[in-house]
C-alpha cells in the first residue's frame, strides 16, 4: 500500500516527536517517511523508538567536532599568514632603512664634492 503517505509539515514531525531537526535533517527524515507505509504518527513513534533522536544527535557532535577542527585550522593558517606578513613587513622597514642611510651617505658625498 506504498504512496499512500500524506506529506508531513516539519511542524508536525516536531509535535509529534518533541525533536526539531534542522531543515537539511527534516529533509532526510521526509525521504524516509515518504518512502514507507505507515502513517505519520506511527512513523514518529517509530522514528523515536528506534532511535532517530540519537542518531542525529550523534550526526550533529560529529559535524560540530568537524566544523571546530576546519577552525582551528583555519585559526592556524591565518596566524602562520599574520606571522609572516609581519616578517615581510620588518624585511621591508629594515631595506627602507638601509635605502635611506644610503641616499644619506650619497647625498652627504655629493655635498663634500661640492
Amino acid at each position: 500500500m506504498k504512496g499512500w503517505c500524506i506529506d508531513m509539515m516539519i511542524s508536525e514531525f516536531i509535535e509529534l516527536t518533541g525533536f526539531e531537526p534542522t531543515q537539511a535533517e527534516y529533509q532526510d527524515i521526509e525521504a524516509e517517511y515518504m518512502g514507507c507505509d505507515i502513517d505519520k504518527v506511527k512513523f514518529c513513534k517509530d522514528w523515536k523508538r528506534n532511535g532517530g533522536i540519537q542518531r542525529l544527535s550523534r550526526m550533529r557532535v560529529r559535524r560540530i567536532e568537524e566544523l571546530e577542527t576546519q577552525l582551528a585550522t583555519a585559526q592556524k593558517q591565518s596566524e602562520q599568514r599574520e606571522a609572516e606578513l609581519y616578517d615581510a613587513l620588518n624585511k621591508a622597514r629594515r631595506e627602507r632603512e638601509q635605502t635611506r642611510m644610503q641616499l644619506d651617505d650619497l647625498r652627504n658625498s655629493i655635498k663634500n664634492l661640492l
